[in-house]
């Protein structure tokens, strides 16, 4: 059974903030209302990284790719409305696929490669959660990339103010320096 399950784990910093970065992410989502906090969780839990400057680097490229992809949903939502054809379904499977080529081909060309992922999975979730037959794909687009970035803005905060490792290692020190005192009497 040990095979299996690690037994001698003990939750982290990283999974103490990412919990702390959900938290935020539901309670400013709850202040200003905003209809499903999924987008802004996702983002956050992407951008918690052992370090600071690796959540720095997640969040630009997750900021990045969400607004290529915002750009390519706009673009292929507004075809799709254009475009004189009954079957939707039929439309989505040629015109999605090329769409995803081509955001593969933005990002490398924009020297974005991590960012290709991002903006594929976020060009997806728009274009499956919008409605076609809305005119409001401007605002779902929109929606969706400042969910975003209230994401990754919580996701960053977290991560360079909350339980820093400085911190926490002078707790440390302290601590040790306390039990040795009471020790020593």
């Amino acid at each position: 059974m040990g095979k299996f399950i690690d037994f001698t784990y003990r939750p982290g910093l990283r999974a103490i903030k990412t919990s702390v970065a959900i938290f935020l992410c539901l309670l400013v989502g709850s202040i200003f209302w905003f209809s499903n906090p999924f987008y802004s969780i996702i983002p956050t839990i992407l951008c918690i990284q052992p370090t600071y400057m690796q959540s720095k680097f997640m969040g630009i490229h997750r900021v990045a790719g969400t607004a290529i992809a915002g750009i390519f949903s706009l673009l292929t939502l507004e075809i799709m409305n254009i475009i004189p054809i009954d079957d939707i379904k039929l439309l989505r499977i040629f015109i999605i696929p090329i769409a995803g080529f081509l955001i593969i081909i933005i990002c490398n060309y924009l020297r974005l490669k991590s960012s290709v992922i991002t903006a594929s999975i976020t060009f997806i979730v728009i274009i499956f959660t919008s409605s076609i037959d809305d005119h409001s794909a401007l605002n779902h687009v929109i929606y969706r990339s400042i969910d975003t970035l209230i994401g990754v803005g919580i996701g960053l905060i977290v991560n360079k103010y909350f339980f820093r490792k400085k911190s926490l290692e002078q707790l440390k020190k302290y601590k040790k320096l306390d039990s040795e005192d009471l020790e020593d009497m």
